[in-house]
């Protein structure tokens, strides 16, 4: 999905599937998908403060480019694992946040399938996370 387009400069992967999500999101009832998905959007930034925090912890002398102090990123940590468990616990939103959760190892099948077996690699993928298009910065 960060794959960058060197002629473009964007990430066209991303907007494609930003734009089909957006066309199925118009056919269905979006009240029903919101409490199921903000679950899962919860867990990754969850995922994401837990290995920031695990960097921290394994190799502080790092350079970063931004370093966020480490009372906020565990507050935020604590915080987005809270909005994660909780909904568990309500019988209102217990379904809703499982069928969520029951998408992820649906996506990782279909990450296996594209990556490992079928290897259809796309003609700017070399290009992935390069702002500038692999163009050598001027001076």
């Amino acid at each position: 999905m960060a794959g960058i387009n060197s002629t473009l400069n964007t990430p066209v992967p991303a907007i494609l599937t930003i734009m089909v999500m957006n066309m199925v999101y118009l056919l269905v009832d979006t009240s029903s998908l919101i409490p199921s998905f903000s679950t899962v959007e919860w867990l990754f930034y969850a995922m994401t403060f837990s290995c920031l925090l695990y960097l921290r912890y394994t190799e502080p002398k790092n350079i970063r480019p931004f370093k966020i102090p480490l009372p906020v990123a565990i507050f935020l940590f604590v915080i987005t694992a809270t909005f994660v468990v909780l909904p568990i616990f309500s019988k209102s939103s217990r379904f809703s946040v499982l069928i969520g959760l029951a998408f992820l190892p649906f996506g990782s099948l279909l990450y296996l399938i594209r990556y490992l077996y079928i290897k259809v690699h796309l003609r700017y993928r070399g290009n992935v996370a390069r702002c500038n298009g692999g163009k050598q910065p001027e001076h």
